[in-house]
């Protein structure tokens, strides 16, 4: 559900051009680094394909590695979905802060889907390189996360 509320909120800054709910969603950190327009010329490769990144919604993502927690608190989700023509590829890392997991570094691209089985079962394994992602920059090492409280809303 995370992977896919971000991705639909990359979808939705490229279809309308604002960037502000997408930049709300990250962590205080990054939202200090990157700016609501920064975070557009950052996705302008993918806004210029006109993608429309809705299959996110309804396709499983298929997970390139396992998700992960890091000793400082950092869940890496790195994977695609298997649309076609092209599938979606993500990298995205969330940290916890005030009770809700915000981004914290994102990557995300459109590639040409595999044709064969053999073909998906390579990607599955194998990452794909940093210059296929429109990347928003990383965070610094020095911050740290708050852990406070968990709030489910329903």
């Amino acid at each position: 559900m995370m992977v896919r509320g971000a991705l639909a909120a990359v979808n939705q800054a490229n279809f309308t051009g604002n960037y502000s709910v997408l930049h709300g969603m990250t962590t205080p950190g990054l939202q200090a680094r990157v700016s609501a327009s920064q975070f557009g010329k950052a996705l302008v490769g993918l806004r210029q394909q006109n993608l429309d990144l809705s299959p996110v919604l309804v396709l499983p993502p298929q997970f390139t590695a396992a998700p992960s927690l890091t000793p400082q608190g950092v869940l890496k989700l790195a994977g695609f979905f298997p649309s076609r023509p092209l599938q979606i590829n993500f990298a995205i890392d969330y940290r916890a802060v005030d009770g809700f997991w915000l981004i914290d570094a994102l990557a995300v691209a459109a590639l040409k889907s595999n044709a064969s089985a053999a073909q998906a079962d390579s990607a599955i394994t194998t990452a794909p390189t940093e210059r296929q992602y429109a990347r928003v920059p990383a965070r610094p090492a020095f911050w740290e996360p708050r852990f406070t409280r968990v709030t489910y809303f329903g």
